[in-house]
């Protein structure tokens, strides 16, 4: 669950950067990442937004990491009731619940896909964010300023960060990993009817087996770097 510290910060980051979306005239970038559960993206984030904000110009708005805060913010733009963070999930919702739904008024799973890709759209608009997961390479696939990484991970390597992160068992981080890239897979293929696993939809694939952190960085920065240019010279 998002604190509230992290999603004030969240607020203050788009309020800035909305005000000035209007002047600005060359594009801020943006990264995606899609990963196999336990494949590191949680680390590399990290490693990219203090890489980001660290070189940053004085006058650039704050890197920001969107990843379980989606949710929240879905919910403030659309004003959602707090409870429907519930369905906000990356999975594919039954009929029934579909129609229980409709009858209570409550926005079904469909709905809240589009509500979750227009404020993907907004932020990937905006720039200076790392956004992972939710289908946003592919929501974000027209946009010049984003790029997109799918992270990839031997089992072994995959299932050990799992039992460190969420202190876990082998075989409880083994279902988990089954479970969450089962039900990833299954809201791209529902909601956008794409496959997860195909590397067309990404900028770059990574294997943080056979790669470092460090070295998955210096490699988003760079291609990042080489897209931004251009984009920055076709807005000119």
């Amino acid at each position: 669950m998002l604190t509230q510290g992290a999603f004030e910060k969240a607020k203050h980051y788009l309020m800035s950067q909305s005000r000035t979306e209007q002047q600005q005239s060359v594009p801020h970038p943006c990264i995606t990442i899609s990963r196999q559960t336990g494949a590191g993206a949680d680390i590399l984030s990290k490693y990219l937004l203090d890489y980001y904000n660290n070189n940053r110009m004085s006058e650039e708005n704050e890197w920001i990491v969107y990843d379980k805060n989606i949710i929240e913010k879905v919910i403030e733009d659309h004003h959602l009731p707090k409870a429907i963070s519930e369905l906000l999930n990356e999975e594919k919702h039954s009929h029934i619940q579909t129609l229980l739904n409709d009858l209570l008024g409550v926005p079904n799973s469909y709905s809240l896909v589009h509500k979750t890709s227009q404020t993907l759209m907004q932020l990937a608009k905006i720039g200076n964010c790392i956004i992972i997961g939710r289908g946003s390479n592919i929501v974000t696939a027209g946009l010049d300023n984003v790029v997109h990484i799918r992270l990839i991970a031997s089992k072994e390597d995959r299932i050990k960060h799992v039992m460190d992160l969420y202190k876990m068992s082998k075989s409880g981080a083994e279902d988990f990993m089954l479970k969450e890239d089962n039900l990833r897979r299954k809201y791209l293929q529902v909601s956008f009817r794409k496959d997860i696993e195909k590397p067309e939809n990404y900028h770059m694939v990574l294997n943080t087996s056979m790669l470092s952190m460090n070295e998955c960085r210096e490699l988003v920065v760079k291609l990042t770097s080489d897209i931004i240019r251009t984009a920055r010279v076709v807005a000119h």
